[in-house]
């Protein structure tokens, strides 16, 4: 049997209704397809240019190698099964994140890390790299990177913002009513439940009388944009990367205390603002921190979750890029150096004893006989310039004389002290006893390749009560390109020794 074909195709050929196509809209649909059916497609994509005898109706206006090119770009650029697939884990992703945060907000708080408000350090909660791994890092710091970051933390700074103007407001509605505004005081912030009956009252006052009044008369959209362009400008130095130990830092920063105050305890905190003084926009800045300080204590801000749900806003602002940094943060500070101070009341965090003892508040000299020996080292995680180090040390009974009695801070080429030494600060004891003695050199050393420090101090051991301490340290280090530590601070001019206190 013989099959024919009808050579008179004209009449069977697939058209396309000119007046049907015009009448349709340009709203945006997603098609994923297969390698074989875009084949299909892309083959009868010539005969779309065929306008005598592919189109029927009204083809006025119509610019058939325009359409053609737009539905290859499409087809080709944006209705990827990769595409599709990126987007899809983007929301299991989120999905997963959601997921974490509503177990997070309805866990049995009885089964809770315990916390105490005279003792508990934010540390203790979240350490360096838990707050590190709650951050956001861009694939480049080029444009899409920055547009990232900025809609991150611009989203993170609003969410504040609006927690902030929530919990005002929970106290200004029971206004008259002492008994009940502090109670909602305490229902905002669990850990305050345990501070003393006095704390309690006199904090609830400076909220009401104080606080209330000036962060509404300071809080502006300028304030605001002013905080989204200094985080911004801290991430893109950071190479278009932000976590949230740069996010405390700078509201710590930004008020009238030391850091000493802050990274303490819950008490203090409060307590600074029965003591402390405030102006201008310490009393925004004060609330952020404080809202931070609750999640990072561990115990979530009005009744929200801990630190992971400000990490989930952070996160899904950078789903929402955003170019505006171009128009509102275009004079971002020229950093040249940056700025770590640890005091060992708060632990060891990334240095190393060497020689000697953790104490509660310092590292004590080991015993090595005829002296009292501390060895501290630091090893850093790239190359740095390494200017000034400085230290409050404290030691008793020594002889104050002789070669065993000096303090001596280096870098090295090497980790673990290995390579050249270059020695930044030295200095001897000279008969001086006392619990801050302060060292410190306001001179920049010569520039350095540094990938670790030595803090070394050493005593003649008189007898048995003879000590020597390391209790708090100073690194300044000149901007090289190779980023921080972790926990130093951008700074755009070096700090004199007189600001170590």
């Amino acid at each position: 049997m013989t099959i024919k074909h009808d050579t008179n195709a004209l009449g069977k050929l697939v058209r396309w209704d000119a007046d049907w196509y015009k009448s349709l809209s340009d709203d945006e649909c997603i098609v994923c397809l297969s390698e074989k059916q875009l084949y299909i497609i892309s083959q009868a994509m010539m005969p779309l240019t065929w306008f005598g005898t592919r189109w029927q109706g009204d083809i006025t206006d119509l610019d058939f190698d325009l359409i053609k090119s737009e539905l290859e770009y499409r087809i080709a650029e944006r209705m990827t099964c990769e595409k599709l697939t990126a987007l899809a884990n983007t929301i299991q992703q989120m999905q997963s994140q959601l997921t974490y945060i509503y177990n997070d907000l309805y866990a049995d708080t009885a089964t809770a890390t315990g916390f105490d408000i005279n003792t508990t350090i934010i540390n203790d909660v979240y350490d360096t790299s838990a707050l590190s791994a709650l951050g956001y890092v861009a694939e480049n710091c080029g444009d899409t990177g920055k547009d990232a970051i900025y809609g991150g933390v611009r989203q993170l700074i609003a969410y504040i913002a609006q927690n902030n103007l929530d919990f005002l407001e929970q106290v200004e509605q029971s206004a008259g009513n002492v008994a009940e505004q502090i109670s909602t005081v305490l229902a905002a912030f669990p850990p305050t439940n345990l501070l003393a009956l006095d704390d309690i009252a006199d904090w609830t006052q400076f909220i009401i009388e104080e606080l209330m009044e000036e962060y509404n008369a300071t809080i502006t959209q300028e304030l605001i944009q002013e905080t989204i362009c200094d985080l911004f400008c801290i991430a893109v130095q950071n190479n278009c990367s932000l976590d949230f130990n740069d996010v405390f830092n700078y509201f710590i920063d930004k008020l009238p205390i030391t850091i000493s105050q802050f990274v303490t305890t819950w008490s203090n905190l409060i307590q600074f603002t029965i003591i402390g003084s405030f102006s201008g926009n310490d009393y925004f800045y004060y609330m952020c921190l404080f809202q931070l300080a609750a999640a990072g204590f561990g115990q979530g801000y009005l009744g929200l979750a801990t630190m992971e749900r400000y990490a989930l806003e952070l996160r899904a602002g950078t789903n929402s890029p955003d170019n505006d940094w171009s128009i509102f943060c275009t004079s971002c500070p020229a950093f040249t150096h940056w700025e770590l101070l640890w005091d060992f009341a708060w632990g060891l965090g990334d240095f190393e004893i060497v020689s000697g003892t953790q104490l509660s508040d310092r590292i004590e000299g080991l015993d090595g006989g005829d002296t009292e020996i501390y060895n501290v080292k630091l090893n850093l995680n790239d190359v740095m310039n390494i200017k000034r180090l400085a230290t409050f040390t404290a030691a008793n009974t020594h002889i104050g004389n002789g070669s065993d009695d000096f303090e001596r801070y280096s870098v090295f080429a090497g980790v673990d002290h290995t390579g050249g030494e270059q020695v930044v600060l030295t200095a001897s004891f000279i008969a001086v006893n006392g619990d801050d003695l302060q060292r410190c050199n306001d001179s920049d050393a010569a520039d350095s390749n540094a990938l670790s420090i030595r803090f070394l101090g050493s005593m003649t051991d008189v007898n048995a009560s003879s000590k020597i301490s390391l209790k708090r340290v100073r690194i300044i280090a000149q901007d090289n390109g190779n980023g921080k530590p972790v926990l130093a601070r951008w700074k755009i001019t070096q700090s004199p020794c007189a600001d170590f206190s």
